[in-house]
């Protein structure tokens, strides 16, 4: 899924990623992509990992998230663009999330629309 950012500033906090269905905050097997501190996260129960991933973004780019099933990974991209994929061990019921500030605004795409990032391409190369 995509989101594109439709207001924020300089200080906004804007996250992606996924999560156990039902689950109110980045707890355990969840995998997130942080806007402003250019990180990724991720809590396999057991420990939590927190690593230096990507770049910002702001109002006017669209960031994506995105599972492959064959790989067990989880990448991300950010105005097409994809950032290197990690290992995910996901939950059984996992569920795209968006955390954002306040102020900012968002529009998401699960694919009704075309996404930036060309996932048809990238299923043809593997």
């Amino acid at each position: 899924f995509e989101m594109s950012i439709v207001k924020s500033d300089s200080n906004s906090i804007i996250s992606i990623g996924l999560c156990p269905e039902g689950q109110t905050s980045w707890g355990n097997y969840s995998y997130r992509y942080q806007a402003d501190r250019c990180r990724r996260w991720f809590s396999n129960g057991q420990k939590r990992e927190e690593k230096p991933y990507g770049a910002t973004y702001r109002m006017g780019d669209i960031v994506g998230c995105y599972w492959d099933p064959d790989t067990k990974s989880i990448f991300y991209t950010k105005n097409g663009l994809p950032f290197p994929s990690a290992p995910a061990q996901l939950y059984e019921r996992t569920v795209p999330v968006i955390g954002i500030g306040r102020g900012v605004k968002v529009r998401v795409n699960f694919g009704k629309e075309k996404f930036c990032f060309n996932i048809e391409k990238f299923i043809k190369s593997k």
